[in-house]
């Protein structure tokens, strides 16, 4: 269960929980442009954008869940269970495991459209990362601010929505959503994905545009405050699912914030202090531990 928000009105800001029972050994990863992206069906990529976002580095390769290119294009993966489709490979087409769909079009894009030119070439690949971490059933957002849309996976291909809404959560497919938003009369306060996704729209929309940046960045943070899963208070099925952690990212000055479930104070990585033309990963753990400014200490 997760819900991603992107806003435009004073720059662009992106963000996303990722809610879970349990963390998935994440950190805040930089990926500078001459790592090589060992592709499965075609050649390693050592030459592409800098890339910032939440990954689990996993034998030396960033297995993002969300991230933004030093271009400002922002992209992040939910859960998409019961729906999503891989494919065999397919002659003719760009084949590209799920897990690779995030780096490729980063790595490439330097806007959404770019991003979204490439989708039509491409087949996403049944093939696993390897037997400990098998492939999960996703969808994506992509935005650089002025674009935003929804990438589905399906039977047919992959299929490409614009999303005025700029928000996506886990299933149902994309469409289903929007039209819940408009025959949705409240804000529903329930922790289902169609829930989440007109309170997140809601908010979305209605909350005040801030004049600087700080200002939009505490905007998202509220509005992503809005779905975050506190333990015990959803089903009582899976009463364990809280929110692991909460980014927001300043695309357009590639810098990422992050909160974690244990810790509310914000931990800020800038893609820009890296050294962007490195050729391996840079990795920052996750503060799990409260961060407490006592004042009168």
């Amino acid at each position: 269960m997760c819900t991603a928000v992107s806003l435009h009105d004073r720059g662009h800001f992106f963000g996303r929980t990722l809610d879970y029972r349990h963390s998935f050994g994440e950190s805040i990863v930089v990926t500078p442009r001459k790592f090589s992206f060992p592709y499965r069906c075609f050649p390693a990529d050592g030459d592409h954008y800098a890339i910032l976002g939440t990954a689990r580095l996993t034998d030396g390769y960033p297995l993002y869940f969300d991230a933004v290119n030093e271009k400002g294009v922002a992209m992040a993966g939910l859960n998409f269970p019961d729906h999503a489709v891989y494919h065999p490979f397919r002659e003719g087409k760009i084949n590209v495991t799920p897990y690779e769909l995030l780096p490729l079009l980063l790595g490439t894009s330097r806007t959404a459209e770019e991003a979204r030119e490439l989708l039509p070439d491409i087949s996403l690949l049944d093939r696993a990362f390897s037997e400990e971490l098998p492939l999960t059933p996703m969808h994506w957002i992509v935005s650089d601010g002025k674009d935003c849309f929804v990438i589905e996976p399906m039977a047919d291909g992959l299929q490409i929505s614009d999303d005025p809404a700029g928000v996506l959560t886990n299933s149902p497919p994309f469409p289903e959503q929007i039209r819940q938003l408009m025959e949705t009369p409240d804000v529903p306060g329930d922790w289902s994905s169609s829930s989440r996704f007109v309170r997140a729209a809601y908010m979305r929309e209605m909350s005040v545009p801030e004049e600087t940046a700080a200002g939009e960045r505490n905007r998202l943070f509220r509005i992503l405050g809005a779905v975050e899963r506190t333990k015990g208070c959803t089903a009582a099925d899976d009463p364990d699912t809280v929110t692991q952690y909460t980014v927001g990212y300043d695309a357009e000055r590639g810098i990422g914030y992050w909160t974690t479930y244990g810790n509310r104070t914000l931990t800020a990585v800038d893609l820009h202090r890296e050294n962007t033309d490195g050729d391996a990963p840079v990795s920052y753990p996750m503060i799990t531990e409260p961060q407490i400014l006592l004042r009168n200490g």
